[in-house]
């Protein structure tokens, strides 16, 4: 009973991962130097409505990190929790699209940081 603090890992498997995209447009430069110079832009844009994307297939299917938080239970079972849960592992593997010469590399990037609150009752105590 009464103030409780914890820490410790936390580990994450990505079950599904599902986005949804409403119309959106992207722009495509191309850049040759020399002489003369070459600059050329593209704009693709997908109109309005709505598309769904599996997403699961570029993100790392495990996530690791911390949990720390503290907690207070009272004497008739009702107790309350907040913590933090800290990524340590990277959701976006860095990878190289298209073939030579012409390839783009994204670098890894994306942690997780949740703040999580809660109130919860044990049975049993207090009675």
């Amino acid at each position: 009973m009464g103030l409780n603090f914890f820490a410790g890992p936390y580990f994450g498997i990505l079950v599904s991962a599902k986005e949804s995209l409403d119309g959106y447009s992207y722009t495509t430069t191309t850049s040759v130097t020399g002489f003369p110079a070459l600059n050329t832009s593209n704009t693709t844009t997908y109109p309005s409505g709505s598309y769904k994307l599996d997403t699961g297939s570029i993100m790392s299917s495990m996530d690791m990190g911390i949990r720390l938080g503290a907690g207070f239970d009272l004497p008739m079972g009702l107790g309350f929790t907040a913590g933090y849960n800290l990524g340590l592992t990277t959701l976006f593997p860095s990878h190289t699209y298209g073939t030579a010469p012409y390839t783009v590399t994204t670098p890894a990037y994306g942690k997780n940081g949740v703040i999580t609150v809660s109130i919860r009752y044990l049975f049993g105590i207090g009675s």
